[in-house]
């Protein structure tokens, strides 16, 4: 077998190496760029040639990483070790680790940089500190401790976060029993459950109690946690979370109160919550519709293509028009119908709903509510009426009517106003100022 001449093998492994190589001179001058370099940063390796090594990085980076090659250039060091921020053409920055090495077996003396990508381990890095931070600045904030239940001596040590939590140092060791203790008696039977359930298939924790603090308030907590066991299923240790969940219980509590408010508020305005599925067009009402649509025989369940057939012919379009309409950007829509009961009588609705929409931009489901609005219909029908007839009286007694708006100074005239005063209906009526000349003396 033919050997390979050491030019050829060094240059396949310069090239053919996942780390970038760069062959420097002792002026910091790149002379040789391997692949990999060049497509960590995205520059042609002619372009990188024609960079100085200061040039790669940020100046603060650059500055330390001269320093060093100085000390290279003088002999007081042969290699040395960096991690360093590197810019891509783009702009962005990327982080390597240098690994530089001073050759003297040349005529002349080469440096040889290896840089290996390492922003994902950065990234990571900067992930885990800035998720230790939160955590620390959490425990901090007296709402979480960590703790340590050793089983053979019932000892539990606790991180010093618990004194805001729990009023106790945690520098204090605790026990099991003491925890039992300050357990609200209405919760010592939950929190006894919950422990006896743990094995080594279930070995997680999650309970929820009341404490009782030494100056006698009483908090809720959270408790999770991971039991461990040894060879025959005993429990050696629990570790584990404790979290203040003492306004979060109380949020919950005024939720569902709110809740419960909201019920009576949508029972007594006459509406109803519904959700409509797109792909079975299953519609799922609320229970508060049974007073609206109290002859089918279950209100809170029935299909689009059923309920079109309660809707009134005139507005089935105006019930149907918002599944047409609706897109990712306008998701949501109003419109009033006419559904018609058994006994002929009207029901007039109104529906307001958003669209929820798949990646595609399809509809995949409505959600939203519907009002009884009939008496305000015929409230409106009743006034539109009025005003007709006020109209025709005025009309026919050649009688006309006008306002004025002191705040806006707008003024409004009636249809029979307009011809007794013989101005043109399109043309807005005159100010009030102008309006006084079209009296006479004797009008006053």
């Amino acid at each position: 077998m033919r050997s390979v001449p050491d030019a050829q093998l060094f240059r396949d492994v310069f090239n053919a190496s996942p780390i970038g190589i760069v062959v420097e001179n002792l002026d910091g001058q790149p002379l040789f760029v391997n692949p990999a370099f060049c497509s960590m940063l995205g520059f042609s390796e002619e372009e990188l040639r024609s960079k100085h090594c200061v040039d790669f990085s940020p100046p603060e980076d650059a500055q330390k990483d001269w320093a060093l090659f100085q000390q290279l250039r003088a002999g007081s060091i042969d290699h040395y070790q960096l991690e360093k921020r590197y810019f891509r053409r783009d702009g962005s920055l990327v982080w390597g680790r240098l690994n530089i090495s001073l050759v003297n077996s040349y005529p002349s003396p080469l440096v040889i940089a290896m840089v290996e990508d390492i922003t994902e381990k950065k990234t990571a890095e900067e992930a885990l500190r800035a998720s230790e931070e939160r955590f620390r600045l959490a425990a901090q904030a007296g709402k979480m401790f960590a703790y340590e239940w050793d089983a053979t001596t019932d000892v539990i040590l606790r991180s010093p976060e618990c004194l805001q939590l729990l009023g106790k140092d945690g520098a204090m060791p605790s026990s099991g029993r003491q925890i039992f203790a300050n357990c609200h008696p209405d919760d010592r039977g939950s929190l006894t459950a919950a422990a006896a359930e743990l094995s080594p298939e279930k070995p997680c924790l999650e309970v929820s109690y009341r404490t009782i603090r030494p100056d006698g308030t009483v908090i809720w907590v959270e408790g999770n946690a991971r039991a461990y066991f040894d060879e025959r299923g005993q429990v050696l240790r629990i570790i584990g979370m404790v979290t203040d969940v003492t306004e979060r219980r109380r949020i919950e509590q005024a939720l569902r109160e709110n809740e419960e408010q909201l019920r009576l508020a949508v029972r007594a305005g006459r509406m109803y919550a519904f959700e409509w599925d797109a792909t079975t067009d299953l519609i799922v009402r609320s229970g508060e519709c049974g007073d609206i649509l109290n002859w089918m025989n279950d209100p809170t369940r029935d299909t689009g293509r059923q309920f079109v057939t309660f809707v009134h012919p005139d507005d089935r379009e105006a019930y149907a028009n918002p599944e047409a309409v609706l897109t990712p950007g306008n998701p949501t829509y109003q419109a009033s119908y006419r559904v018609l009961r058994p006994d002929g009588e009207v029901v007039w609705l109104e529906a307001r709903g958003r669209a929820v929409f798949n990646g595609e931009g399809k509809i995949l489901r409505i959600i939203g509510m519907v009002m009884d609005v009939t008496e305000r219909k015929k409230t409106e029908e009743a006034l539109h009426q009025t005003k007709e007839e006020l109209l025709e009286a005025q009309r026919v007694s050649r009688v006309g009517s006008w306002q004025w708006n002191p705040k806006t100074d707008e003024v409004a005239w009636s249809k029979e106003l307009y011809r007794i005063a013989d101005r043109d209906p399109d043309l807005p009526p005159p100010a009030l100022g102008e309006q006084i000349k079209l009296y006479t003396s004797e009008s006053w």
